[in-house]
């Protein structure tokens, strides 16, 4: 399938996430904002389906700082070229209300953990001092999604085996990278491994600032 993104030419593969895609947009008639996003062709018939990622702030335009120093944006870009720069680059919510699946969800966390990888190992062989750190968040997106298939008493349990080990297989993955990282430790480096919270069945939420407001009008 091919769509045109203003004078571009984009072509999408179904059941595949494409390569990241610049938007340009114009605000005020002369401002130029840019961004990127990845498309999945879900299915041509009987209607059309088609998923776009939420829109990143392009890292090498940047609307606004999302890196320091500021240039360093770019200089991942330059290295291994487009990556996600939103702060919950994993779309929870498509995938909570069905615009996605849990295979799409899975890809998704996938290429996202690919290119954390690459800026960590980048920064591992071209750092010889300093602080590293690297934020790792798939154990903790996938355990949002996946917790209700190991956990009878979650109010959207279901008994479908063929996600019951994707919790498991994340820690996996994790325990792996943490194996590489240990190739640059030496005597003077310290490695910490930190979690920033635990985890548990999550059956209900409190907005708040919903309350409050209803509470006000």
């Amino acid at each position: 399938m091919e769509i045109f993104l203003e004078k571009n030419k984009v072509e999408i593969l179904k059941g595949k996430f494409s390569d990241w895609i610049e938007l340009e947009f114009k605000v005020l008639g002369f401002i130029k904002i840019k961004g990127i996003c990845k498309f999945y062709l879900k299915k041509f018939s009987p209607h059309l389906e088609l998923y776009m990622t939420p829109i990143n702030i392009s890292p090498i335009f940047p609307v606004t700082s999302i890196s320091y120093p500021f240039n360093y944006s770019k200089y991942l870009y330059y290295k291994n070229g487009f990556y996600s720069t939103l702060g919950l680059a994993e779309d929870t919510t498509a995938l909570n209300d069905g615009i996605i699946d849990e295979e799409i969800f899975l890809e998704q966390v996938e290429y996202l953990q690919e290119e954390r990888k690459k800026m960590l190992f980048d920064s591992l062989e071209n750092v010889k001092k300093g602080n590293i750190t690297c934020v790792f968040d798939s154990t903790d997106r996938v355990q949002h999604m996946f917790w209700r298939y190991i956990d009878k008493k979650h109010n959207q349990y279901s008994d479908d085996n063929k996600y019951k080990n994707i919790i498991k297989n994340i820690y996996k993955e994790a325990d792996d990278i943490i194996g590489k990282i240990n190739k640059y430790v030496d005597d003077e480096t310290a490695l910490f491994v930190i979690s920033d919270h635990g985890f548990c069945s999550f059956n209900r939420c409190f907005n708040l600032n919903t309350f409050y407001t209803n509470m006000v009008i």
